[in-house]
C-alpha cells in the first residue's frame, strides 16, 4: 500500500523507535536504491543513532516545494541526539541527512567479544566535540593510536556516504591488539 508522505514520515519513526528496519526498504526511492543494498540501508540507520532507539522527537517542522516532503526534528536517542532531515517524494523515501550530532551522556558499546567502544564528549568553554576510544578489554596494556582527519570538517569517523573508515579502522585495530582514539573536527558541527 502507497504511503503519504506524513505516514511514511511516521513509520520510519516508528521503525527507529523499535530499532527494526525490515520491511523499509520496499518506500526507498529508485535512486536512493541505486546507491544501496537493503542491508547497506538498514545500516545507515543504525549508523546515525549508533544502534541507539529514538525516545523522541522534538522542534519537529515540515514543508513541501517541488512535489518533495521535508520533514526535519531533533531526534533524541538513549545517549545522544542529532537534527536529521526525511525527505519524501511520491510516497518513497528520496532522502536521509543528519547534523549537529551531540552525545548527551557517556556510554560503552561492546563490538566484539573483548572490543569496546566508549563514547563521552570532550568540551572547554567553547567547545563540545564527540569522541570515542576503541579498545581491548582484556585487562591488559596495549598501544593506542589518536586518528587525526584529513582537511575540512568531519565526524569523528570520518563519515562519508555510507562510509565510515575511522570506526572501521578503530575495530580492526583492536582486533589486532591495538587501542584507538578519535573525535570529531571543531568544525564538523
Amino acid at each position: 500500500k502507497e504511503l503519504s508522505a506524513k505516514e511514511l514520515y511516521e513509520k520510519i519513526n516508528t521503525k527507529w523507535r523499535s530499532g527494526e528496519f525490515t520491511n523499509l526498504y520496499s518506500y526507498v526511492g529508485e535512486q536512493m536504491k541505486a546507491l544501496m543494498e537493503e542491508e547497506d540501508f538498514i545500516s545507515m540507520f543504525r549508523t546515525i543513532s549508533r544502534g541507539q532507539k529514538l525516545i523522541s522527537l522534538s522542534n519537529e517542522k515540515d514543508s513541501t516545494a517541488n512535489g518533495i516532503s521535508v520533514y526535519n526534528a531533533t531526534y533524541e536517542f538513549e545517549h545522544m541526539k542529532a537534527d536529521i532531515t526525511i525527505s519524501i517524494q511520491d510516497g518513497k523515501l528520496v532522502g536521509l541527512n543528519y547534523k549537529n550530532v551531540s552525545f548527551t551522556e557517556e556510554w560503552d558499546e561492546t563490538i566484539e567479544e573483548q572490543v569496546t567502544e566508549y563514547y563521552f564528549t570532550m568540551s572547554n568553554e567553547k567547545y563540545q566535540l564527540n569522541a570515542a576510544y576503541t579498545y581491548i578489554n582484556d585487562g591488559k596494556k596495549h598501544p593506542t593510536v589518536l586518528l587525526v582527519a584529513g582537511s575540512g570538517p568531519s565526524d569523528l569517523d570520518e563519515t562519508v556516504g555510507l562510509l565510515s573508515p575511522f570506526a572501521d579502522l578503530a575495530e580492526g585495530l583492536a582486533k589486532n591488539g591495538i587501542n584507538s582514539f578519535r573525535m570529531d573536527k571543531r568544525t564538523y558541527n
